[in-house]
């Protein structure tokens, strides 16, 4: 008997794909290296790694992709930044990233936020969720824990400080709160411990629930300085920007909503 065997072979439609978007922590300065490498749908490196720069002092960037055949990646942004809370350039670089499905997005931002869900996403992904439930499921669990629940239907990495909306204070809020008077390097440990705290399921310990409660107390201080120093820093690129009363976006009293209380000067 002869057995006839079959081969079949699927083939991969291949795209191209133009994003571009800002890194914004304050924002990055011109020059600031920034990287996008194509991941497949278990989040493995592909290898194809594109590289580029921010070509102003917005942390603006762009890639030009071209016959990509994952849908997803991983763009990883270094630099110094524009700290909020001093006023200055920061003294220095600070690395962020961010997990994003191509064809979502042709407008992608990394920021604090995008940082915070990647371990989170990455292991729900692991544990056999697709890329797009994961995403959503760490989004909602990094706003609530934050009291910014209501903010959850737009994706992270569309919030911008610049566009003078809710969710531009919500990410300013946040930014400013983790950043306080910590030094890149301390920033840049405590970010790490953040994410991968908050990436084994969904929320932080109460080690550093406590330590951004001490935080909160602190920033209250500085709300005011932080709204005119970015509000001057733009003013100095060109741009005119509008921030909200970041008052409204810390959960003072820790009830899960922020925005329901009034703080109360101490």
């Amino acid at each position: 008997n002869s057995t006839n065997a079959f081969i079949t072979y699927t083939r991969v439609q291949k795209k191209d794909y133009k994003i571009s978007g800002k890194v914004e922590k304050g924002p990055f300065i011109n020059g600031s290296s920034v990287s996008l490498e194509i991941l497949d749908s278990k989040l493995n490196g592909s290898g194809k790694v594109y590289n580029s720069e921010t070509t102003d002092n917005l942390g603006s960037f762009s890639f030009d992709c071209k016959e990509v055949s994952d849908t997803y990646a991983e763009i990883k942004a270094n630099g110094y930044f524009f700290n909020e809370v001093k006023g200055t350039l920061s003294n220095g670089t600070l690395t962020l990233r961010a997990l994003v499905d191509l064809r979502d997005n042709t407008t992608i931002n990394v920021n604090v936020l995008t940082h915070l869900k990647y371990a989170r996403i990455k292991n729900l992904v692991a544990s056999g969720k697709k890329f797009n439930e994961a995403n959503k499921q760490a989004q909602k669990e990094l706003l609530n824990a934050f009291g910014l629940g209501k903010y959850n239907q737009k994706e992270v990495s569309s919030f911008s400080i610049t566009a003078g909306t809710d969710e531009s204070a919500a990410l300013i809020a946040i930014s400013s709160l983790l950043l306080l008077d910590r030094t890149e390097a301390e920033f840049t440990e405590y970010l790490s411990r953040l994410s991968a705290d908050f990436g084994n399921n969904g929320k932080f310990s109460e080690e550093i629930e406590n330590q951004i409660n001490s935080d909160k107390q602190e920033l209250s201080e500085y709300l005011e300085d932080i709204n005119t120093n970015i509000i001057n820093r733009y003013s100095e690129l060109g741009m005119q920007v509008q921030v909200k009363d970041l008052s409204y976006f810390i959960d003072w009293n820790n009830d899960g909503t922020a925005g329901n209380e009034i703080l109360k000067e101490g």
